[in-house]
């Protein structure tokens, strides 16, 4: 992550990442505090979210079935965590990020990720395991229908630009994740 920021110039101020693969909480980048949801009782996933240390935020715990890492940035300090049976109600002033990993042998439940995601003036990066041709995949399936499904229940849209968000091992590129 480090060579890959520095090789292309990038100084991001809030990075979120999916399978990682970790068991543990290693610093995972300089001059950035860090949101890490390990896996500690199974290989693989995880999710973190890297903030630039000068940024103000609050972590949010999230109960969910999937793998979430969460906080909130406002302008004018962070509030009281909201709890996971509330929808929550913000102003311009605050944005909560994020970081959402569904393995692919998970199921998308509709209801899970309304009531575990049910935040105003979000912004969620994934790695959702499905397809659909709103973020540019050749076809949909179940999985990316369902998803697509939460997005425009919950008044949520797909900032992808439909160019492909995976590289695979292979060296093919596709719109899996």
């Amino acid at each position: 992550l480090t060579h890959f920021l520095h090789s292309h110039k990038i100084i991001p101020d809030i990075s979120c990442l999916q399978e990682t693969h970790l068991n543990y909480s290693p610093q995972l980048l300089d001059g950035y505090d860090q949101i890490i949801n390990n896996k500690t009782n199974k290989k693989g996933g995880g999710t973190a979210i890297l903030i630039r240390n000068n940024i103000q935020y609050k972590e949010i715990p999230i109960i969910s079935p999937y793998e979430v890492s969460c906080c909130q940035i406002s302008s004018l300090g962070t509030g009281p965590a909201p709890n996971e049976t509330s929808k929550i109600k913000n102003t311009l002033d605050t944005l909560f990020i994020i970081s959402l990993y569904i393995p692919p042998t998970a199921k998308i439940d509709h209801k899970s990720l309304s009531k575990s995601l049910a935040f105003d003036n979000c912004i969620i990066l994934g790695d959702i395991n499905s397809q659909h041709i709103l973020w540019g995949a050749p076809k949909s399936n179940g999985k990316g229908k369902a998803f697509c499904k939460f997005l425009n229940s919950n008044n949520l849209v797909c900032l992808n630009n439909k160019l492909p968000t995976r590289l695979g091992t292979n060296g093919h590129f596709s719109h899996l994740d």
